[in-house]
């Protein structure tokens, strides 16, 4: 697993490189608006080890922040948008009734969902 990746970590050159993840524990640094609600909650040091499902949920939100827009991660406040996803889930906390394709409302629906081992795994993925 990686644990770090979001827009402010990945470089565009001749190919698409995601940056290391290798100098700090698993997603110590990481935005909270990409990791789960189980993660967010946690202090960056008591994290623990990530899994491969973190790093879908993350591709899952950099897939929606590039589809609909920045806005939906608008929220500066970790606390209030714990809550929102909390109580909203995931999905429809983010992505709610907008009208997109099929084939990203598959893609968010899977990467986005809040129980970990329904989430798609990177077989489902490709």
């Amino acid at each position: 697993a990686h644990g770090r990746i979001n827009p402010d970590n990945l470089f565009y050159g001749d190919s698409l490189t995601v940056g290391e993840c290798i100098s700090e524990p698993c997603g110590y640094s990481q935005d909270f608006h990409f990791e789960p609600v189980e993660r967010m909650q946690a202090l960056p040091a008591g994290k623990g080890e990530c899994s491969v499902a973190d790093d879908i949920y993350a591709l899952g939100i950099l897939a929606a922040w590039l589809r609909i827009g920045a806005g939906i991660l608008a929220e500066p406040n970790r606390l209030l948008h714990l809550k929102r996803l909390l109580r909203d889930g995931t999905h429809y906390a983010l992505v709610g009734n907008r009208e997109l394709s099929d084939t990203i409302k598959d893609l968010l629906r899977g990467t986005l969902n809040d129980n970990t081992l329904e989430r798609w795994t990177s077989t489902q993925l490709k």
